[in-house]
């Protein structure tokens, strides 16, 4: 059973999420400072809670979604998260692959297929 989107993207999130140390938090939470609020900002640092919030104001402002993520790309390279950026970059490139071969499979399904030239149609 494939996965839909969304949900494979959020499952991205929580390993990344996994990975982060509290300085990373703590530096992600500085620096999307004007996207995020005060409260968020402030709240315990440590917490997996509070970054899940931080993920989903930017889901809830349109700042990232499954299919448009490179702000987060952006936001991890900032703070030298390299890691949870390079995962970011693999699973755009997957589902970029993954939507080539829908369409591919979805145009190859569509074809008509025609009579050889040389059968004449009568009505």
């Amino acid at each position: 059973m494939e996965e839909e989107p969304e949900f494979q993207f959020r499952c991205i999130l929580l390993k990344i999420l996994d990975g982060l140390s509290d300085n990373d938090c703590m530096k992600l939470k500085f620096l999307l400072g004007d996207n995020i609020s005060r409260r968020l900002r402030d709240a315990d640092h440590t917490s997996v809670a509070n970054t899940l919030n931080v993920f989903e104001t930017l889901f809830d402002q349109r700042k990232i979604s499954n299919k448009d993520f490179t702000y987060l790309i952006k936001a991890f390279e900032a703070i030298e998260c390299f890691g949870a950026a390079h995962r970011l970059k693999e699973h755009h490139e997957e589902a970029q692959r993954s939507r080539s071969r829908t369409l591919s499979s979805a145009s190859t399904t569509n074809t008509t297929t025609l009579p050889p030239s040389n059968v004449l149609i009568v009505n």
